[in-house]
């Protein structure tokens, strides 16, 4: 009995692995006729662990999604009630309300410290308003979430526009998936190379736009 089950469960693992393979990569075969089982078993866990993990890359990009939609609800929210406020009032800076208000509901809804939920709060922000494309690549499983997180911070320094060209030259040397691409080192060392050689470049720029001054 015990072995028709392990025979039925090998069966559905390679099924499963076999059309992930076919979705991904275009090919159905996991090993060689010769290859030992032991060996074939290491394959189908090792396809199944990285099917598992475009799928939590997936559900990363949405939950960032709801974070940063659910957090401008909250935003909006405590922006009417600052209107609503009697002028002179006192109190700490509007911002700075606001911004408590939108970690606090986080906090409530995940359970999680302050600094965590601030943490999560920026991510969410940068990708769904600044770097776009990185959050696709992140629900597409290109990216995983240490990546994207990786770009959105070595970039917080430039402007929307150069944090965008960063982007796009990392998003084209990325794989079709974190493991076809840069190791995670090779990927936190690319991007802070271009980040430092973007920037250079919009130095320069902006020393050739200023006005020429004339001493008198």
């Amino acid at each position: 009995m015990a072995s028709n089950w392990a025979s039925d469960s090998a069966e559905e693992m390679a099924a499963e692995v076999a059309a992930f393979l076919a979705d991904r990569y275009g090919a159905t075969e996991l090993v060689g006729a010769t290859e030992p089982v032991g060996e074939t078993h290491a394959r189908v866990l090792a396809a199944r662990i990285r099917s598992n993990a475009l799928r939590i890359a997936a559900a990363q990009a949405e939950q960032l999604s709801l974070v940063a939609e659910l957090t401008s609800v909250v935003g909006a929210q405590a922006v009417a009630e600052l209107a609503a406020r009697p002028p002179g009032s006192g109190g700490a800076p509007d911002q700075e309300l606001i911004a408590s208000a939108m970690v606090g509901e986080l906090q409530v809804v995940l359970g999680v410290g302050a600094r965590p939920a601030g943490r999560l709060l920026d991510l969410a922000h940068r990708l769904t308003t600044v770097l776009p494309d990185t959050l696709d690549a992140l629900a597409e499983g290109r990216l995983d979430l240490v990546r994207a997180r990786t770009l959105a911070e070595a970039t917080e320094g430039l402007s929307t526009a150069d944090a965008r060209l960063v982007q796009d030259r990392l998003l084209a040397v990325a794989g079709s998936s974190p493991w076809d691409g840069l190791s995670p080192r090779s990927w936190r060392d690319r991007t802070a190379r271009t980040v430092t050689r973007v920037d250079a470049d919009a130095a320069a720029r902006r020393r050739k736009q200023e006005p020429v001054k004339i001493s008198v």
